[in-house]
Parts: structure tokens; sequence; C-alpha cells
């Protein structure tokens, strides 16, 4: 399984940055502990709809091995690195471990259908 973060450095004096990449590599991931609820909006593989599914704000795992790479646009440079766990992610990157968790075991990725939302016309 592969976990991307992302974030950009930008320096305001010379007016340049670029967008990093550290991409969490696992083999054999296991999940420890899960935190929290986030309903968000999901559309995965062949369906045509998103779905509202149910994440974890925080989720921990750990793995049999895993390797950290990071991207770096400016330098043309990609570093790696083993790393032992446990990992913690929150936010985005837990919703993300959650996903890919499922396919993993084989699980559809299943929730309310977006068309469940209602239409409201603010003034």
């Amino acid at each position: 399984m592969a976990i991307k973060e992302k974030m950009t450095r930008y320096d305001e004096e010379n007016k340049i940055g670029c967008t990093l990449e550290k991409i969490t590599l696992f083999l054999n991931p296991v999940i420890l502990s899960e935190e929290g609820t986030v309903y968000r909006l999901e559309k995965c593989g062949n369906k045509k709809e998103r779905d509202i599914v149910k994440r974890p704000f925080s989720i921990t795992i750990d793995a049999e091995y895993s390797l950290i790479a990071s991207l770096n646009p400016l330098t043309k440079k990609i570093s790696l690195k083993k790393v032992k766990g446990p990992f913690k992610f929150s936010g985005s990157s837990a919703y993300g471990v959650s996903h890919e968790m499922e396919h993993l075991t084989g699980d559809e990725i299943s929730g309310e259908s977006f068309f469940e939302f209602e239409y409201e016309l603010e003034d």
C-alpha cells in the first residue's frame, strides 16, 4: 500500500517554490487503531457517482516493512529511507489509509448515494 502526502514550500522573497511529495510504502500493513469519524464524498473505481462514506479522522497502522520516498521537483531528487512504525495519520492521509486498506481486504467502498443530498436555493 502507498500513501501520498503533499506539501508546498514557497519562498516569498525569491517568489519560487515547489510541491514536495512524501510517499510512504507499506508491506502487509495492519490497522492498530482508529479515532473519530469524518463523513466525506468518495468515488472509487468504476462507480459512476460518489458515495457518502464514514472514515476515521486519525488512524494508526504498522507494517512488516516500510519505506518513505521523498520527491523534490526542484532538485529532481528522490530520497529513500527505510522506516519503522507504528505510523499515525490524520485528516486526508487517514482517509487515504482507510480507503486503501478496504482495497487490500477486498472490500468495496460503500456508503450512501450522493443523490441522497437535498438541494436548497439560498437567496
